[in-house]
């Protein structure tokens, strides 16, 4: 890939490393070109491992981030994901072509280790930037329970995430409902909308004017609105009475799917905990008519 190509992150973070580089010690000097050279590592994998791949110990990458007056390095991290998530397919694609060819072996690890990494700050609690609520889950299982009709919104790639969730769901929530995919107006499948209903709306960068647009409706409708979307910066959430934050990175080309089908399955058991008897029974006839038809083989 050509320099004119180069993943961009903020240039105050490139240019302050850039000058400091001529006079930092010599371990120091190693991170910072490392991380000139290879912002996207930076952005996409922990600590441990930048230090490990540049040859240097944990705390001279935290050092780093100090000397940038970070205050820490999750901080450091987090500036360079910032603008790297919101590049577009082409740019992460060459990107993740060049980093492919250089890493002789290791892109397999680091898909892994930003897929574990997103699950953690999704639901674990343990990163500090994580989003995960428990108490978030809660109320939107609430929602979900005393809904009479929820409709499950997805464009594009969000679709199949809304449609898997139906599947897995209505056991426990007969009243999910999932619009047509390919339908010009999403607003035109939910058109029966009452204050009594739920929209759950999926959506991340880059997001579908038609599921901004589904939000506004059911807002006006007076329908619960329930967002799970990739960020804080995310337009959905305007019109979001709940929300629910999925983190996405990854090196791959397209954003990570991972946390946020984490969080459905999250999402889908708290409504089991929170169901009661009826939720119980709910799933034991759908299993008794499933095992009775024959139409599976455990």
């Amino acid at each position: 890939m050509g320099k004119s190509q180069k993943m961009v992150v903020p240039m105050s973070i490139l240019d302050s490393l850039a000058a400091a580089l001529p006079d930092l010690p010599t371990k120091l000097a190693v991170a910072a070109r490392f991380a000139l050279d290879n912002p996207e590592r930076i952005a996409m994998t922990s600590m441990r491992s930048v230090a490990s791949q540049c040859g240097v110990a944990s705390p001279t990458m935290l050092r780093l981030a100090r000397l940038m007056n970070f205050d820490s390095y999750e901080d450091f991290k987090a500036a360079f994901q910032q603008q790297i998530v919101g590049q577009g397919f082409s740019s992460r694609a060459h990107e993740l072509h060049k980093g492919g060819l250089d890493d002789k072996g290791s892109l397999v690890a680091r898909i892994a280790e930003s897929a574990v990494d997103n699950v953690s700050r999704t639901l674990s609690g343990q990163s500090p930037k994580s989003d995960y609520d428990p108490k978030m889950l809660d109320a939107v299982a609430k929602v979900l329970l005393g809904a009479k009709t929820t409709y499950v919104l997805g464009a594009g790639s969000m679709h199949w995430v809304a449609a898997l969730m139906q599947s897995t769901g209505r056991m426990a929530l007969p009243s999910l409902r999932v619009p047509r995919s390919g339908d010009a107006l999403m607003t035109e499948t939910i058109g029966a909308l009452e204050d009594k209903d739920a929209v759950l709306a999926f959506g991340i960068s880059p997001y579908a004017r038609a599921t901004l647009d589904a939000l506004k409706f059911a807002r006006e409708r007076g329908a619960k609105t329930i967002v799970l979307t990739d960020r804080r910066s995310s337009p959905l959430l305007e019109y979001a009475d709940y929300r629910m934050l999925a983190s996405s990175r990854s090196p791959h080309y397209y954003p990570s799917f991972v946390a946020i089908v984490a969080l459905v399955e999250a999402l889908l058991a708290t409504v089991v905990v929170k169901g009661g008897k009826k939720t119980l029974e709910r799933i034991d006839h759908v299993e008794k008519l499933r095992e009775e038809s024959g139409a599976f083989i455990k």
